[in-house]
């Protein structure tokens, strides 16, 4: 549901007679104050609840991105002219050693 039409419900919900929204005291009672409506429409509310999460999952990302090092990859080619033996050449496997 979409706030507005949750306004709308509340409004509704207001109007309809034998509905009680105002009472001496809050038992916890849906419907006995406007403010438990309230906090049960957001509770209950699934685009709301999803908004909550992305929000929730979002956070967590932002965490989750300084966490770990900069992957790097290295490599170090080793005697590239085979002790003199050939030309120097940066193929992997024509060199003496790779690390």
């Amino acid at each position: 549901m979409r706030p507005t039409a949750v306004l709308a419900l509340l409004s509704i919900l207001a109007l309809t007679p034998g509905v009680a929204l105002y009472a001496p005291a809050d038992d916890g009672t849906i419907g006995r104050t406007a403010a438990s409506l309230l906090a049960f429409a957001r509770e209950m509310n699934p685009e709301y609840a999803a908004m909550r999460s992305e929000a929730d999952a979002a956070r967590e990302r932002a965490m989750a991105a300084g966490s770990l090092a900069d992957p790097k990859f290295r490599m170090e080619l080793r005697d590239i002219t085979k002790s003199g033996e050939q030309n120097a050449t940066l193929s992997p496997s024509g060199v003496g050693s790779t690390r």
